[in-house]
């Protein structure tokens, strides 16, 4: 039994040393009752500091998994990963997660929800407070730190989850199809979000999607 994969991209010219996530020759396999499935083979690219990717495919392909394993969540079964040229092996603090729903603990305001990783990390919340309310402003949800999720659209449900993600500086930041449940409009408008915390953070965004698009599309 076989799923597909996804392929290899061109490797980029960047020597290997310069690449701020680097991958060579990446396989995962899944055991199941009917045999194993094949969800990455031979996965070798790198990714600059700075540069923002977008890893387009049909659901089923591996986006996910490839994600998870850069976060750390999920072994890989051949191959390496490096992050900032160590390899990944467990949760990675380099890397911040938004995933396909925003996924904000309702009772927790909007505030709070931004701090979640800092209280399952267990740091200071004295340390990030003002971090906090920064990007909350730089999304223009200022004015709505005291709000609970349900008070909030999907879009800015989504810009929150963004800033959670950037709360304790991980210099990736993985989307895991981070617009799929917004409708067409509000997702041209966080996808015009998404390119302007880009510029405004020099972070390396990693984005898995379904569509065939650029930053700005």
């Amino acid at each position: 039994m076989s799923a597909p994969s996804i392929t290899e991209p061109p490797r980029r010219l960047a020597r290997i040393n310069d690449a701020h996530l680097a991958f060579d020759a990446l396989e995962k396999t899944y055991e199941t009752r009917d045999g194993t499935v094949r969800a990455l083979d031979g996965i070798s690219f790198d990714v600059r500091k700075g540069e923002f990717v977008s890893i387009v495919g049909p659901s089923g392909c591996g986006k996910s998994t490839l994600l998870k394993i850069i976060l750390g969540v999920v072994p890989y079964t051949g191959g390496e990963v490096r992050l900032a040229g160590k390899l990944v092996k467990g949760p990675q603090l380099g890397a911040g997660m938004v995933f396909q729903t925003a996924a904000l603990p309702p009772w927790r305001r909007i505030l709070d929800n931004v701090l979640l990783p800092i209280d399952v990390l267990g740091l200071p919340r004295r340390n990030y407070m003002q971090k906090a309310r920064d990007l909350l402003a730089m999304v223009g949800l200022e004015a709505f730190e005291r709000k609970l999720p349900h008070e909030l659209s999907g879009g800015m449900q989504q810009r929150v989850s963004i800033c959670r993600a950037l709360i304790h500086d991980p210099g990736l930041l993985l989307m895991d199809e981070p617009f799929g449940a917004l409708d067409a409009l509000t997702r041209e408008v966080m996808q015009a979000e998404l390119t302007r915390i880009w510029t405004e953070t020099h972070k390396t965004p990693i984005r898995s999607t379904r569509r065939c698009c650029c930053p700005t599309a």
